[in-house]
């Protein structure tokens, strides 16, 4: 009994299988997440190159910008480390590197998963993904950040490869094919969430943090899922096999049949060691093996590069991811049933002809300026991939089927190299693109439509038992397409032959169905080339077309927008000019007032001046007069506001003069005292007295003698009084002295009030009294 009837009789895909099923799937979102995150981190926001005259961006010629604006409000390693211009091609290469990791991945981790098992090979390729993924996002420069990427991928390789081995062999034949399409769902759902996260986090480092962080925690969860029963009982390990394989029965709620180790038991003669050259030991499985190895290029080839390249759609790149991974959800449901229906063949055939087709179809829209040609082409490209998401759904199932046990890890790690080397060429078929926008349409769609046509020389395995060694291997392909294309008469006239003459003509039968093959082979391969060579002058055409209209529309906008910044430019200059102007004629308005104000003052200052000195004159006129009389005194008739008294010892004048009152008083004490003059004045009430004092005898030894009094009317005017002895005649002078104010008015110095002379006698008293009262001279 073969293994798959071991898994009806404890269920091919029973409560426990399905736990264990979406276990395996749940690793493949962070492999999404790695694989396409380039689309994102590698995104080239809009920039400004701010050496160029024309301010526009990359010149064709691609010189070197060394000042660098970017507009856009997200960062990524282009903004990080300036990958444009001549440098832009290392966004895609870091994409390729990516590639390279998980075809080296695939071969090498495939290989081990063969000889030391599915389950360890997963959970240390899940874990090294983690880790690495985690560790790009703190790369320093770029070429640490492309060596982080490709052992990222190297791990990616072992990890997907490994999973969905493990759960292909878990699940009976009835469910193959329902499963591994639905683990590309798991696969899309990753790929549907990422550019919801990357619109969100627009910091390229933080959305590589957040990809990779979370998945920490289903490594615990992991460990749980058991090494692959068939793999275990090929290695000759039986009662392990026996064991998964009773728990699994156990879980499921299904008795565990006794003879389920010996129907087993059978399968570990074929546990020999395999390796990739078995793949090429006879013709059957060398055939089977260049087909996939084919296939598998194409697929991912034109997986890739239609994930990559809508960036090259126009519109929003977000929006345009997420439309293109929304596609594969359909794809997935679709095949699905048709896998089932029209069996593997014919469904990897016709999703990958619509597929090709459809990108062939964009070469007629994206040669249009109109926005319904922008939409179009978005449409069909996304139709092309509805076709390649679903015809890699197909041949993931029909690979493993057509593989046998023995080679199948091994086989699918082959196919998956070739996978990676379509991967690994997608983004530089991308980056052909920004020279001829629709040439990477047209190679996808060409290479999708030549493998579509290929994929018919395989044999059908719908509901047919997995291969356990190499000569299990079936062969039908176009063989089993011709039969049903023979007219049944002559079918049936063949047969009517009997045994002998039927062995001895079978040899030239198989000749003609083989020739046959060939020649339908021949005029299809014919047809893609008169249909490629009708499209490639045509596209060519379009293409140089599309070319010169982007060079004149660049042109044009760089002429459009140096005009708009140069009318900026007069405009703001318009602006400060006028607004120089304004500010000088509110400084001219400000001078003018001071000016004004200042004549003003001048005018006030002059008219204080002119009353002050008309006032000082009437009050040395008025002192002056007061003290020119001797014996009637009292009866002076005295000029302005002065009195004096009988024996004419005081003298006291006032003027008034804004409602401020100036008084100056003279005082004359008795001569049998000692002598003493005091002088007052009080301006704006503020009194200042000083004394001078003589003393009589017969010989007058007085030195000239000065008093000095300050703020006697404001800011230091004083009265000088002198008294000079000198060849018997006695000088006395009175006298205003100082840079003195009488409100805002300034005083001249050196304003004499009383100068006289007079002989010195014995009666120093009388004499003294004489020369106070002598009319000073003017």
């Amino acid at each position: 009994m073969e293994f798959d009837h071991v898994l009806r009789i404890i269920g091919e895909f029973g409560p426990h299988q399905r736990r264990l099923y979406a276990l395996l799937n749940l690793s493949l979102i962070p492999a999404a997440f790695q694989l396409l995150l380039q689309v994102f981190v590698g995104a080239e926001p809009k920039w400004i190159c701010l050496n160029s005259a024309s301010n526009e961006t990359c010149p064709r010629n691609k010189s070197h910008c060394s000042e660098v604006q970017y507009t856009s409000e997200f960062t990524s390693i282009v903004t990080e480390w300036n990958l444009i211009c001549e440098n832009a091609y290392k966004v895609d290469l870091v994409q390729s590197v990516l590639m390279a990791g998980t075809l080296v991945g695939a071969v090498i981790l495939g290989a081990l998963a063969d000889k030391c098992g599915r389950r360890k090979i997963w959970y240390i390729s899940f874990t090294g993904l983690v880790i690495f993924g985690f560790a790009s996002s703190f790369a320093p420069t770029y070429r640490i950040y492309a060596l982080l990427r490709f052992l990222t991928g190297f791990w990616i390789g072992g990890e997907i490869l490994s999973a969905f081995v493990l759960a292909t062999e878990l699940i009976g034949p009835s469910y193959r094919g329902f499963a591994g399409t639905m683990a590309q769902c798991f696969f899309t759902s990753g790929l549907l969430i990422l550019p919801i996260v990357a619109y969100l986090i627009r910091d390229w480092r933080t959305l590589s943090v957040l990809l990779s962080l979370p998945f920490y925690v289903f490594i615990l969860f992991f460990r749980i899922v058991p090494e692959s029963a068939r793999w275990l009982i090929i290695r000759g390990r039986l009662a392990e096999a026996e064991d998964i394989l009773s728990s699994i029965a156990r879980k499921n709620g299904i008795a565990v049949p006794k003879i389920l180790l010996q129907v087993s038991r059978p399968l570990s003669v074929v546990g020999n060691r395999y390796g990739c050259l078995d793949l090429l030991s006879n013709l059957k499985i060398a055939k089977i093996t260049i087909v996939l190895f084919y296939l598998w290029f194409v697929n991912t080839l034109v997986y890739y590069g239609l994930s990559l390249n809508t960036k090259h759609l126009g519109g929003d790149i977000y929006k345009n991811f997420f439309l293109s991974s929304l596609m594969e959800v359909p794809a997935y449901l679709t095949s699905v049933c048709l896998i089932n229906w029209v069996g593997r063949r014919r469904s990897l055939c016709y999703y990958m002809v619509i597929g090709g087709t459809a990108c062939l179809t964009c070469l007629f829209f994206q040669t249009g300026t109109k926005p319904v040609y922008r939409v179009l082409t978005t449409v069909f490209a996304m139709i092309g991939k509805f076709g390649i998401s679903a015809s890699f759904a197909v041949i993931y199932i029909y690979s493993a089927e057509l593989l046998p046990t023995v080679v199948r890890n091994v086989g699918m790690g082959v196919c998956s190299m070739a996978s990676r080397i379509g991967g690994i060429c997608s983004p530089f078929v991308v980056f052909l693109g920004i020279y001829t926008r629709p040439l990477p349409m047209m190679i996808f769609g060409m290479c999708s439509f030549a493998a579509g046509l290929l994929s018919l020389v395989l044999p059908e395995t719908l509901n047919k038992p997995l291969p356990e060694s190499l000569e299990e291997t079936g062969f039908e392909g176009v063989e089993g397409l011709l039969y049903e294309q023979l007219e049944m008469e002559q079918f049936t006239h063949e047969m009517e032959f009997n045994n002998e003459a039927f062995q001895a003509n079978d040899s030239d039968f198989d000749d003609d169905i083989k020739t046959k093959a060939e020649n339908m082979a021949v005029k299809q391969s014919v047809l893609v080339l008169v249909f490629a060579s009708f499209l490639v002058p045509q596209s060519r055409a379009y293409l140089d077309e599309e070319r010169k209209k982007e060079i004149e529309k660049e042109r044009k906008k760089g002429r459009k927008e140096g005009r708009k910044k140069e009318r900026k430019k007069e405009r703001k200059k318009e602006r400060d000019k006028e607004r120089k102007k304004e500010r000088d004629r509110k400084k001219e308005r400000k001078k003018e007032t001071e000016r004004k104000k200042e004549r003003k003052k001048e005018t006030e200052r002059k008219k204080e001046r002119e009353s002050a000195t008309k006032i000082i004159d009437e009050l040395i006129h008025n002192v002056a007069n007061g003290l020119a009389g001797k014996d009637k005194c009292a009866s002076r008739d005295l000029p302005g506001d002065c009195s004096i008294t009988g024996d004419c010892s005081q003298i006291t004048c006032s003027t008034n003069y804004g409602g401020k009152t100036s008084t100056l008083k003279v005082t004359i004490n008795r001569c049998d005292e000692p002598v003493t003059v005091t002088i007052n004045v009080k301006v704006k009430e503020d009194d200042v007295d000083w004394t001078h004092v003589f003393t009589s005898g017969d010989k007058l030894a007085v030195p000239g003698l000065s008093i000095k009094v300050q703020n006697v009317i404001k800011a230091g005017l004083f009265i000088k009084t002198t008294i000079e002895p000198k060849d018997n005649i006695l000088t006395l002078k009175v006298a205003l002295e100082g840079g003195a104010k009488l409100g805002s008015v300034s005083l001249f110095p050196g304003l004499t009030l009383i100068e006289q002379e007079l002989p010195l006698s014995t009666d120093y008293c009388g004499d003294l009294k004489q020369m106070l009262v002598v009319v000073p001279k003017k």
